[in-house]
């Protein structure tokens, strides 16, 4: 059982994470200024006209390098070839990389993380599943393990042609073994998407197949 929540999560970080580059950052800072006592709070001006704050700024612009004051800028980023990604930080959520992260798109087989998710919580790994007719002859079915129809496997076992062999037909009979519908497991996903804190997506099956209703973001 354990095998196949290691293998689950070690594939979905691994696939997950993006390489950043660091880049160093120059800080700079001027020496403070011992301001005259004749100079209160700091707002009338000095000898030269200048206030001691614009005094101050003067003289510290006059010693910085051009090279310096372009180092104090944040490094814009990596940049990357598809249209949306996040980086974020898993314990507070903390947002580091965004790039187009509500935009939103077919999650093609990236749903079945979802359709897991509520097998795994919803079945017991060893429970019989029945493969029923529609799994075996669905429209472009796609990606599958050949299933044939009122063929009996075990839950763990239909996870691990999910998970392993992105199996449509796993995910139909899936879904049909735990909600009786795919509309019915549909509502759970979309349920329980919304409770993890999903905000862009919308769920119409469970494998992933393209549907103008069926979308994700980035973000989700």
């Amino acid at each position: 059982m354990m095998n196949i929540y290691s293998g689950f999560f070690m594939a979905a970080a691994v696939s997950a994470a993006l390489l950043f580059a660091s880049l160093p950052v120059s800080v700079w800072a001027a020496e403070a200024r011992t301001v005259s006592e004749e100079v209160s709070n700091g707002t009338e001006e000095a000898e030269d006209g200048l206030t001691e704050e614009e005094d101050v700024r003067e003289d510290g612009d006059e010693e910085q390098t051009g090279e310096e004051q372009q180092d104090t800028s944040w490094p814009a980023g990596p940049a990357i070839v598809g249209e949306a990604g996040i980086v974020m930080e898993v314990s507070t959520g903390t947002i580091l990389y965004s790039k187009n992260i509500h935009g939103q798109y077919y999650p093609a087989s990236i749903t079945k993380i979802l359709t897991a998710l509520l097998v795994i919580e919803n079945c017991a790994m060893d429970e019989m599943v029945t493969i029923p007719h529609e799994a075996v002859y669905m429209e472009d079915k796609g990606s599958h393990i050949a299933l044939d129809e009122g063929e009996e496997l075990t839950v763990e076992d239909c996870l691990y042609g999910l998970l392993l062999a992105s199996a449509n037909d796993a995910a139909y009979a899936l879904a049909i073994h735990v909600s009786g519908s795919i509309e019915a497991f549909a509502d759970l996903m979309n349920q329980r998407a919304q409770e993890l804190g999903c905000v862009d997506s919308h769920f119409v099956n469970p494998h992933g197949l393209p549907d103008e209703e069926h979308v994700s973001s980035a973000y989700d």
